[in-house]
């Protein structure tokens, strides 16, 4: 029992619970110092070998700062939001196809994506005229025929743009 108290008593656990409250100083004065330091070393190195600093990385924030969202963005975030900024919409495929005829073999309802294959529902032509029907689609094939209806479909497999 002695050194369960001499333990939850310790200046270590001390210092523990006051890093938890102070938790954003303690982070912000460590990056100043790692960043002071590797600054320095850097310097230090390109004078030892007489060439000059290079420039910084795109996205280097200075010592302090915090890099914004869209810096901090990867993979669908950042494609979502790059075209967002184009006036793009990123996710087009993925919105309903609204048919204004009906799909025949010269002339088929056409269906992009970027996957193997891809699942469509046809509710007839016009629409809503029976219940859905799933269909897999897929590139290899002329085209997809609805049993219900005979609506046809044809699956053109685009680049992924990621």
């Amino acid at each position: 029992m002695g050194s369960c108290r001499q333990l939850t008593s310790s200046p270590s656990i001390r210092a523990a619970r006051v890093f938890k409250t102070t938790t954003n100083a303690r982070v912000l004065a460590i990056s100043k110092a790692y960043d002071h330091h590797a600054t320095n070393h850097a310097k230090d190195q390109h004078a030892v070998q007489g060439t000059t600093v290079p420039p910084q990385i795109p996205g280097y924030r200075a010592p302090g700062e915090v890099a914004t969202n869209w810096e901090l963005a990867t993979g669908n975030e950042r494609y979502e939001y790059l075209a967002k900024l184009a006036g793009q919409d990123p996710w087009e495929d993925l919105h309903p196809i609204v048919q204004t005829q009906m799909g025949t073999k010269s002339n088929p309802v056409v269906v992009k994506g970027v996957d193997p294959e891809r699942y469509i529902g046809c509710t007839g032509f016009p629409a809503d005229s029976h219940e859905v029907v799933w269909l897999t689609v897929r590139p290899g094939k002329h085209f997809d025929r609805c049993p219900h209806c005979g609506n046809v479909f044809k699956y053109i497999q685009e680049h992924a743009h990621h």
